[in-house]
């Protein structure tokens, strides 16, 4: 018995060398082998497989779009969430609550587009909204702070939404654009005129 605990102790003992150095190539990594130390976004995730999909600067181009445009709603459902819990204006919660709806809505036709088109998306906002909503929730007048933040939202979204519109080479992201514009706008009056009334 002890001659073969002899003749047995080295295979053992270099199997579990083995092992240990295999455990510790693999610490930064997951099962598919991506790298796990790099602390990445989803949208940053999501940007990376997209570069890797496409090969011409006009696919990369509407991936992009279509990646950041699914972020931005996450971000917009987010926000929305935030006023109906925290306002205690009742006009500014029901306007939430509108605009929660149409971002879920868009946030769906958007996911279904990408996944069309084979483009990799979010699953969720930024790193950088999580920052603002935990300033918006504790400032001292929420409502109309919310309201700023939101129009400005919304005019960058009408900005980016327009270029696309008219400029998209991809007629499906061009249309969804051009088709999406008109509730945006709305949105963004809607906005502007509570904010005055509550100047």
């Amino acid at each position: 018995m002890k001659q073969l605990r002899k003749l047995l102790l080295p295979a053992i003992t270099g199997i579990a060398l083995s092992l240990a150095l295999i455990s510790c190539d693999n610490a930064g990594t997951d099962n598919a082998g991506n790298d796990k130390t790099e602390n990445k976004s989803s949208e940053e995730i999501a940007e990376e497989k997209n570069d890797a999909k496409f090969n011409t600067r006009a696919g990369e181009k509407e991936a992009n779009f279509v990646t950041e445009a699914v972020s931005d709603h996450y971000a917009a459902i987010k926000f929305a969430q935030l006023a109906q819990q925290r306002s205690t204006d009742t006009k500014v919660k029901a306007l939430a609550r509108d605009l929660e709806k149409e971002q879920e809505t868009q946030l769906s036709q958007l996911k279904s587009l990408a996944n069309a088109k084979s483009i990799s998306v979010p699953n969720g906002e930024n790193e950088e909204v999580q920052k603002e909503l935990s300033r918006l929730t504790d400032h001292k007048n929420f409502s109309n702070e919310w309201c700023k933040k939101m129009i400005d939202e919304q005019e960058e979204t009408i900005r980016n939404y327009e270029k696309v519109a008219n400029e998209s080479v991809d007629a499906d992201i061009r249309d969804w654009a051009a088709k999406t514009l008109p509730d945006t706008r709305k949105k963004l009056d809607e906005l502007k005129q509570l904010n005055e009334s509550n100047k």
